[in-house]
């Protein structure tokens, strides 16, 4: 899921996109950051300074929201007794699914997330996708379709319905033609 922490150390943002290689150089370029808002000392032994997320440029942002850190917890799925009419469907219809699918779905996830964080944040909604494709390797195009998707939807029913709807599909010889014109509608493919 997408990285929840606010606060990294000099070190951690060493070498990420649009910041120096150095933890030397990673508190030089943030160190002008005159404010404690979005600078303050590290806990604990060795001091040093961590830096707050908003701090960071556009690139870094990206990267450090759509990370797969070890510090990341898998999504939640909420009980079906919780979930009432299409929201049960979509997450019954996603338990069955195998876990590479839902692997995708994640992925997809964690990139309309970093987008919707970015735009909250204050960048441009153009900004935001272009930083998150680049980030990714995704084209723009497929992280707009995946936001598109979850428009209409319950964020808490985003998983289920970021999940690709193509796979197990037979093959196009054993398809019945009306059927094969409707296969690819809408979907978002963002794992190429």
């Amino acid at each position: 899921m997408i990285n929840s922490r606010v606060w990294f150390s000099a070190k951690e943002l060493a070498g990420q996109p649009g910041l120096p290689q150095t933890q030397q150089g990673v508190n030089r370029k943030l160190g002008n950051l005159g404010d404690d808002q979005r600078r303050k000392r590290q806990q604990g032994r060795g001091g040093g300074w961590e830096y707050h997320i908003s701090a960071l440029p556009p690139a870094t942002q990206a990267a450090l929201l759509t990370m797969n850190g070890q510090n990341q917890r898998e999504p939640e799925v909420p009980a079906a007794t919780e979930q009432e009419g299409k929201s049960a469907a979509l997450w019954q219809n996603f338990e069955r699914r195998p876990q590479t699918i839902k692997d995708r779905a994640v992925k997809r996830l964690q990139m309309v997330r970093a987008v919707e964080w970015l735009i909250d944040g204050g960048h441009s909604r153009g900004e935001a996708v272009r930083t998150v494709a680049e980030q990714t390797g995704v084209s723009v195009a497929t992280i707009q379709r995946c936001r598109q998707r979850t428009k209409s939807v319950a964020p808490g029913d985003w998983l289920p319905i970021l999940a690709p709807r193509n796979a197990g599909r037979v093959s196009a010889a054993e398809t019945p033609e009306p059927a094969m014109d409707n296969t690819r509608l809408g979907d978002c493919e963002a794992d190429k």
